[in-house]
């Protein structure tokens, strides 16, 4: 073989290769040839680069890496592919992330290295933009005020939990490190009043369906708070598993007010069952919705579902009823109160009597009149 082939693979080797191609004297650091890319990449000139020794080109983002690349040119080792590298440029300050390989030449009449730089800047603003849109995910999962979680479930075996958000610190007191692995772990700060529901739920996901389930949680501090959790459940392509993810929702103050208001509406009941007042609420048609004992004797009629649903016509005479239907509609449509109105009231049997009449405008959610409210009093005696 003619001696110029092995002299224009080389050089073809320097002019084409996409990597910096760096040869030099393991021995000495002097660099003998560079390839056409090592130039083009650090912006030296070619005669300003052969000036220098080979190690004045990289440095390594920790300690030693001079020392590594002088070992690994002078005894035959493993050397490939090394990440943390720094290489050179012609700007001052300016240094590009590179990959290293080196390789021992054993040509005569010496042994020469082959210093390979890939250009790592592509992976590595690859590598930010994934890490920075990590910490945006991490920081809008921090954010929110509802808790997600993710697991896997196998048909012959428990559910593992993969992933709570930070925010399961907020709900439950405890980080989210608490609760990886199985639900026992979970099933432990579950109310004692409220398991039986939570272990339905868990049938329902072993099964392969969704969830939707409230229950109580304890937290270290002994405080109760209710959780809203919702869970939809994908199988996998095995067949076999499925996946679980899951929101948990705090609902604290919502069945708080509930409870609240619960509370308010039986002591407002217990009010109007007690109250010798006849008390009513009517919708803007006249009907019942709401009455007491008291209005139901007044009316003679025997329980509160006969008045219901219905209005002074299936009570009062016809002219009576659509005289105190006439003042309802006043009521209604001015939205002032009619003021202790004292009347004669004669029922269907043909009873008479005196009442006080009060109406009020019963407010809707949106500011229009959506009833009125009566108080009627017997002043017969």
């Amino acid at each position: 073989m003619n001696d110029s082939h092995p002299k224009n693979l080389a050089q073809a080797l320097l002019e084409e290769a996409g990597d910096a191609l760096f040869l030099f004297d393991p021995d000495t650091d002097r660099l003998y040839e560079v390839s056409r890319m090592a130039v083009e990449l650090t912006g030296f000139r070619r005669e300003e680069m052969l000036s220098r020794p080979a190690t004045y080109f990289f440095r390594f983002g920790g300690k030693g890496g001079q020392q590594r690349l002088r070992d690994a040119a002078t005894r035959s080792g493993v050397f490939h592919s090394q990440e943390g590298f720094l290489m050179r440029t012609s700007r001052d300050g300016i240094w590009i992330p590179v990959n290293l390989t080196v390789a021992r030449l054993h040509v005569h009449p010496k042994t020469l290295a082959l210093l390979t730089a890939r250009d790592m800047r592509q992976q590595h603003e690859a590598h930010t933009r994934l890490a920075d849109m990590e910490a945006e995910l991490r920081r809008v999962m921090a954010s929110v005020s509802d808790c997600l979680w993710s697991g896997e479930c196998a048909a012959d075996s428990p559910w593992i939990y993969r992933y709570f958000s930070p925010v399961v610190e907020n709900l439950t007191g405890r980080p989210p490190q608490a609760f990886l692995g199985e639900p026992g772990r979970w099933q432990s700060i579950v109310h004692p009043d409220d398991l039986p529901c939570w272990r339905r739920a868990v049938e329902r996901l072993a099964s392969g369906q969704d969830s939707h389930e409230e229950y109580r949680i304890l937290t270290p501090d002994g405080r109760t708070r209710w959780l809203l959790e919702s869970v939809r459940v994908t199988r996998k392509a095995d067949g076999k598993s499925c996946r679980l993810d899951g929101v948990l929702s705090d609902i604290t103050e919502r069945k708080e007010a509930e409870l609240q208001l619960v509370r308010e509406r039986r002591l407002l009941r217990s009010l109007m069952d007690n109250l010798p007042d006849a008390i009513f609420v009517t919708d803007t048609a006249g009907r019942y919705v709401l009455d007491n004992p008291a209005h139901q004797r007044l009316l003679r009629a025997e329980r509160e579902d006969a008045t219901v649903g219905k209005t002074l016509r299936d009570f009062l005479p016809p002219e009576r009823a659509a005289r105190y239907h006439a003042d309802d509609r006043r009521v209604l449509e001015s939205g002032r109160p009619l003021f202790d109105c004292e009347e004669p009231l004669t029922d269907r049997a043909g009873n008479r009597r005196w009442i006080s009449l009060t109406k009020v405008p019963l407010p809707g959610d949106d500011g229009s009149t959506a009833g009125l409210v009566g108080i009627c009093r017997d002043i017969t005696s």
